[in-house]
């Protein structure tokens, strides 16, 4: 009896499980180049396209990186960011990131509300990547935070015809099969995969924090939540 057959299979198998890891972290979701949950380190190695503001000046939208920030604005940041610097607050202002705001986002360490910062990236096959990063309080210990991918957004210009469409949702419904078959509720720190059915096909791969989240981000030290409260 000739193996040949079996063991052709368990190299299918072997090749099919190895691409699967591949996109998967941690028990979270990847794509080609990042995951959802990766921090600074894993964001830094991305090239981010240039964040700019959201408000025209003549027929360009500024950068954000050296724009004014106000005092009342610096002020109601403060609520939010404790931490922040004035290399970091027109990034903190404008929700936005890039490669050269991440050395003063990487010397932040708190965020006492839910609040997030937005990059995007194209990917060489031309697809555009939209990104949220936010500070995560630990699971285990709420005065430590750490900058964390939540959100990763993409969508595929290219496929044009309802045919390259149900290939490209094909290939990703086969490579993120684990977290679309999951049901019911996330648990806090657990991501799921929404893939758009109806319309240009767009891939999200989102993390769910829990109902308890703000109230943790209180609990740091620097949000006042450890303060004791007088009721005279």
């Amino acid at each position: 009896m000739s193996l040949k057959p079996f063991v052709l299979t368990a190299a299918l198998l072997v090749s099919v499980s190895a691409t699967a890891q591949q996109y998967e972290k941690n028990g979270q979701p990847c794509v080609a180049e990042l995951c959802v949950g990766d921090g600074i380190a894993e964001i830094a190695k991305v090239k981010w396209d240039t964040a700019v503001g959201s408000f025209r000046i003549g027929n360009q939208y500024p950068p954000v990186a050296g724009s004014k920030v106000s005092d009342s604005d610096l002020k109601r940041l403060k609520t939010v960011y404790p931490e922040i610097s004035a290399a970091s607050a027109p990034y903190l202002q404008d929700k936005k990131f890039d490669n050269a705001a991440l050395p003063a986002l990487a010397k932040l360490g708190v965020q006492c509300s839910k609040d997030y910062l937005e990059g995007n990236y194209t990917t060489a096959n031309g697809n555009p990547t939209y990104v949220r990063i936010s500070l995560i309080p630990d699971a285990k210990d709420s005065s430590k935070q750490t900058w964390f991918v939540t959100l990763i957004s993409r969508q595929f210009p290219a496929s044009v015809t309802n045919e390259q469409r149900a290939e490209v949702r094909s290939q990703l419904q086969e490579r993120y099969k684990r977290w679309l078959e999951k049901r019911g509720n996330p648990k806090p720190g657990e991501s799921r995969v929404e893939i758009d059915r109806y319309n240009d096909v767009k891939l999200n791969l989102v993390n769910f924090q829990g109902l308890d989240e703000a109230n943790r981000r209180k609990q740091h030290p620097q949000c006042g939540g450890t303060a004791k409260v007088g009721i005279d």
